[in-house]
């Protein structure tokens, strides 16, 4: 370490000049602006010199701080304080308001990311809402006016002689250099800098307005004109060409302006880290608002968390940082000017070296070498996808198809495609296709830069390559092409492709659904994060923290946001069903965890949006009944639901079932995102004609007197879900007594049998096949078979009534004697053998799961036996 007197010429100036200042009592911003309050009850150029008097001594101890080994990002912190405070003192001083009624005031680069150094600019953008009519300034509307008063309020801080409270940068001010308004007025108003981002801006102030902050005045400028230029609503991979764009241009600067010494511009400076984090700022922050923010090393913490790359190479950009954060104070501190180059002197360079904490020059510049090397990796490896061109290049010949195309089709051939010729004559004709023709030019030339790659993708898939395969991944290409961004991703990662093929070409149905939700493409991107399952807990906790920070008060908003988490929650399942072999118990386990979590999300937004409610939390659940309720949700399966209250209010009835109408209108109500649930009430007592929602008594009663054998019978496949525990409690309770009832077993056989018979009349086969579900012998007859001797015999066998699935539930009844246990494991395996089968059916986008009949023979006589052992009157 280093003394602060040894160390800059300039701090022996300053501590001579302030000796009689008094500091601020800390570093917290609330003490810093007080501090610079209590300081400074002056005007005109006694303010100017007063505030310059108190950076001089904030600078002082900051140095002082710095030597000892103090974090660069403290001081940083400091100065940001400072300087906000600084600027609102000189606008008091300058209007007698602050801020001035009207004006928006922007701090973009370091001072919008809260970083500023010692000795840096504040870029500042001043905007006067013009009280017009959002299209043209109201005519009375003097500019000028408020314009002088912006510019003593810069003057102040500029100071005198040499002596500033603040640099002041406008570069970024729109209107200057002869954009629209005069460059000797400092501000524009607010229809120019609408249309400023909106007609004039490019990517390249994207990236400046990332890191954009409003110091004072309202966040609506922000909110309704800077946020939508700079983020969009999907992920934006189309950043990374601009970022090919701003590497070539970065280095073309640095070779023409010599600036291998400086840590800022040079290869593997600050800049390099910063565009590097913007990219991925740009590419998702209009999905995730933890990235919206303008300190890179927050910024960085926040990507480590989300793994938007390798946890090695974020810790390896922010320990760069860091060390490039110091130093670069270390520079600014020598003589207290904005300096980025280190120094020709080999005195100033050993000071520098202790101050970063080496005893010599040597270990100094290793370090920085070794730092600079690793910012320029990481740079050059997100910014170039040199991984790109060389998958394209060894099926580049293949599109755009040629006809004749016999040489493209014996390549096909030996790529390993099974049906070359079917598989040209439709890359021939998606070559026509209007979707394709009418493409946008970027689009087009992202598209061409694709299809190689999808096509090399296919070559490798045995089996899954023959027309069929070829025609659903053009056409989620095609469809994912509407949303441009995502095309861009496919043009650069060809890893994802290979995903997307991998997806699309064996399933019509997940091809399909990728087709629907062509955003969805984004999850490609990191196939181990696709795979990990997530605790329930968890996903709850991010559902909720989502809607918190995305959507606050919103909602329509929120609404899509759960509709768009279901999306992605429901592909991962996909993506570990297709490639880890989920089963169907598992996957059906995990659907009916996803659809409580979003249930349980949905009762807390409507109840607390609801204007009429009597207490906080509603007394109120939710009952799910048939696959939610047995925890075998299907990918597009809707929800039978029960709505129950115990709440004694003389209000409760009516707000509640008013509560029950709004909830069910949410949850099936179609969004830009989809629809949540269809949502089906019908199993509530009296049907159709009773109410929305019913008290707990009121459903005891029921299902106590009026109840049909067939409710019962439903309710063997019910369960509380969502809502009050102690109501669910005591409706398992309900559930319980009424399962275990005494019935006459043969008079519950009977009627149990007619009715299956009726569901069979209901749902005739006619074809060759046998249907999974309805034909005698398939999966409806066990769970018949289950509910009726649930319905006889759980009088005297209570295990029966507890809700753990079919399967298991054979088990038990073969293990109480009810059934031979070899023939309760025989149908409970068919039962599970079914499902496998019906699901990987309507994968294959079937609309009815039936097949030959010798291929599910012993399945079928196993539940045959079972129904026979039940139903001993029956087949």
């Amino acid at each position: 370490m280093i003394e602060a007197a040894d160390f800059s010429p300039s701090w022996r100036r300053y501590a001579e000049r302030v000796a009689g200042v008094p500091p601020p009592p800390s570093w917290a911003a609330a003490d810093i602006a007080a501090w610079v309050e209590a300081e400074t009850a002056t005007t005109g150029d006694a303010l100017a010199a007063r505030l310059a008097s108190l950076r001089q001594v904030l600078w002082r101890d900051c140095l002082v701080a710095e030597c000892a080994g103090a974090d660069a990002t403290e001081a940083s912190a400091a100065f940001t304080a400072f300087a906000e405070a600084a600027l609102h003192r000189s606008f008091a001083a300058g209007t007698g308001t602050q801020p001035e009624p009207g004006l928006t005031v922007f701090a973009l680069g370091r001072l919008g990311g809260e970083e500023l150094g010692p000795a840096c600019d504040a870029d500042l953008v001043f905007v006067l809402a013009g009280q017009g009519d959002g299209v043209s300034p109201s005519p009375s509307f003097d500019i000028s006016r408020h314009a002088a008063r912006v510019a003593r309020t810069v003057d102040t801080l500029a100071g005198r002689d040499g002596d500033f409270a603040l640099r002041v940068y406008r570069g970024c001010q729109p209107g200057e250099r002869g954009q629209g308004l005069s460059g000797q007025v400092p501000l524009c108003d607010d229809v120019d800098f609408e249309r400023h981002l909106a007609s004039r801006a490019g990517t390249v102030e994207r990236f400046t307005w990332l890191r954009a902050r409003v110091l004072s005045g309202a966040d609506d400028l922000m909110r309704e004109i800077v946020a939508p230029f700079v983020f969009r609503r999907y992920c934006d991979y189309t950043v990374f060409e601009s970022l090919r764009a701003i590497h070539g241009q970065l280095r073309r600067e640095i070779r023409q302006a010599g600036l291998e010494d400086n840590i800022r511009h040079g290869p593997g400076g600050l800049r390099e880290i910063e565009f590097l984090v913007q990219a991925f700022q740009l590419m998702r922050g209009g999905r995730d608002s933890r990235l919206r923010h303008g300190a890179v090393g927050k910024v960085l913490d926040e990507m480590r968390h989300r793994r938007e790359l390798p946890g090695e190479t974020v810790d390896e950009l922010a320990r760069a940082h860091a060390f490039l954060r110091r130093l670069e104070h270390a520079l600014q501190y020598v003589d207290d000017s904005l300096q980025h180059r280190l120094p020709a002197e080999t005195a100033t360079r050993e000071r520098i070296a202790r101050f970063m904490g080496f005893t010599n020059i040597a270990d100094f510049a290793a370090a920085l070498a070794e730092h600079r090397d690793a910012v320029s990796r990481q740079f050059e490896a997100a910014s170039m996808a040199g991984d790109a061109a060389e998958a394209e290049s060894v099926v580049v010949s293949l599109w755009p198809p040629a006809l004749p195309g016999d040489a493209q089709i014996d390549e096909m051939a030996r790529r390993g495609f099974a049906e070359p010729a079917a598989a040209h004559a439709l890359l021939c004709a998606y070559g026509e296709d209007a979707r394709y023709r009418e493409l946008a030019y970027r689009s087009r030339e992202h598209f061409d830069r694709t299809i190689p790659k999808m096509l090399h993708a296919l070559g490798g898939r045995a089996g899954e390559n023959d027309g069929a395969a070829v025609k659903r991944c053009l056409d989620a290409a095609l469809a994912i092409a509407r949303q441009p961004a995502y095309l861009a991703l496919l043009a650069e990662h060809p890893g994802v492709v290979a995903q997307l093929v991998r997806f699309c070409a064996p399933s019509p149905w997940v091809a399909e659904y990728l087709t629907r939700h062509a955003w969805l493409v984004d999850e490609l991107l990191c196939p181990e994060e696709l795979l990990a399952p997530a605790a329930p807990a968890a996903l709850a906790r991010a559902l909720t923290l989502q809607l918190d920070k995305e959507a606050p008060g919103d909602a329509a908003r929120q609404l899509s946001l759960m509709n768009e988490f279901r999306q992605s929650q429901t592909f991962r399942i996909i993506a570990r069903e297709l490639m880890l072999g989920l089963a169907p118990a598992a996957l059906g386990h995990e659907l009916s965890q996803l659809a409580d979590i979003l249930l349980a999300e949905a009762v807390r937004r409507v109840w607390g949006a609801s204007l009429r409610k009597h207490r906080d939390a509603p007394a109120f659940a939710i009952v799910a009944y048939g696959k939610l309720g047995a925890r075998e949700l299907g990918y597009a399966s809707d929800l039978d639901l029960v709505f129950l209250y115990r709440d004694e209010h003389p209000d409760a009835q009516e707000n509640y079932s008013r509560f029950a109408k709004r909830l069910t209108a949410w949850l099936g109500t179609a969004t830009p995102a989809g629809t949540l649930y269809e949502i089906d009430l019908r199993l509530r007592p009296d049907g159709d004609s009773g109410l929305a929602v019913c008290s707990l008594d009121a459903f005891a009663d029921y299902q106590g007197g009026r109840a049909w054998l067939w409710e019962h019978q439903a309710l063997t496949r019910a369960r509380f879900c969502v809502g009050d525990a102690e109501l669910g409690a005591a409706f398992e309770t309900v559930r319980r007594d009424i399962l275990c009832q005494r019935r006459a077993p043969v008079a519950v056989i009977e009627e149990v049998g007619a009715m299956r018979q009726r569901m069979r009349e209901g749902h005739p086969n006619e074809g060759p096949d046998f249907d999974l579900k309805h034909d005698a012998g398939g999966m409806v007859d066990v769970e018949f078979a289950v509910q009726a001797l649930i319905l006889a015999r759980a009088a005297d066998h209570a295990e029966l009534a507890d809700d753990i699935g079919n399967r298991e539930l054979l088990r038990r009844a073969g293990a109480a004697g009810l059934v031979p246990a070899p023939l309760a494991d025989a149908a409970g395996a068919a039962y599970e053998r079914y499902r496998q089968l019906q699901h990987a059916l309507r994968l294959q986008g079937r609309d009815k799961a039936r097949l030959p009949h010798a291929r599910v023979e012993v399945e079928i006589a196993a539940v045959r036996t079972l129904w026979a052992a039940v139903f001993p009157a029956g087949e």
